[in-house]
């Protein structure tokens, strides 16, 4: 009985150092396995939620005469326009956070006269939720200091181009992106005036 207690023992500890050396393999295969997953998991993830072509466009752009208060304020301009926002995914709604329109003055008799940039305002309260597959528009306004303007517009027509930032997410499901910037630029609008007619244009980045 003495020497089979003492032959199982030294099996055991012949055993031991076999099973130490496979746990240190074991940690790097499941390491190796977790990688791999999460991996995998990023990669479905960043094809599923990739980002939508956000087309921008600018639509009813005009110059209504300002309301004012006194004689010297009377040659007060104002700028209004539609920023339309199309989102052609079936998955993806989009979240827009931020957004940012400036106009950028050009005297069309001048090109070299450097350009100006004059902000818009966006009307509509942020963030805004889009569904899938669909067009939302949002207001946006402005005005023209009227010395300021008639720098632009004395003895020259005077047009335009449009920028537009917007900071946005894509969500699908539960799931959400990271945030994007979107930065575009729209076709130029000629002659600015209160006389012009609404005007639209297309943007690309």
């Amino acid at each position: 009985m003495a020497s089979t207690s003492s032959s199982s023992i030294q099996e055991a500890e012949a055993e031991a150092p076999a099973s130490a050396q496979w746990r240190p393999k074991q940690y790097v295969l499941a390491g190796m396995a977790i990688i791999l997953v999460a991996s995998t998991v990023t990669i479905v993830t960043s094809i599923i939620l990739r980002p939508a072509q956000i087309d921008f466009s600018i639509a009813n752009f005009s110059m209504p005469k300002v309301n004012t208060t006194t004689a010297a304020e009377d040659n007060g301009l104002a700028f209004n326009f539609d920023l339309n926002a199309y989102n052609p995914s079936r998955r993806a709604r989009v979240i827009y956070r931020h957004v940012v329109v400036s106009l950028e003055l050009q005297k069309n008799s001048s090109p070299s006269v450097r350009k100006t940039s004059v902000p818009g305002n966006v009307i509509d309260i942020l963030p805004l939720s889009q569904g899938t597959n669909n067009s939302t528009s949002m207001g946006v306004n402005g005005s023209f200091d009227s010395v300021f303007f008639s720098f632009y517009s004395s003895e020259s027509s005077v047009s335009t181009t449009i920028k537009v930032i917007a900071q946005v997410q894509f969500k699908i499901g539960l799931a959400k992106t990271r945030l994007y910037s979107i930065r575009v630029l729209c076709s130029r609008i000629p002659n600015l005036g209160l006389s012009m007619h609404p005007s639209v244009a297309n943007c690309s980045a």
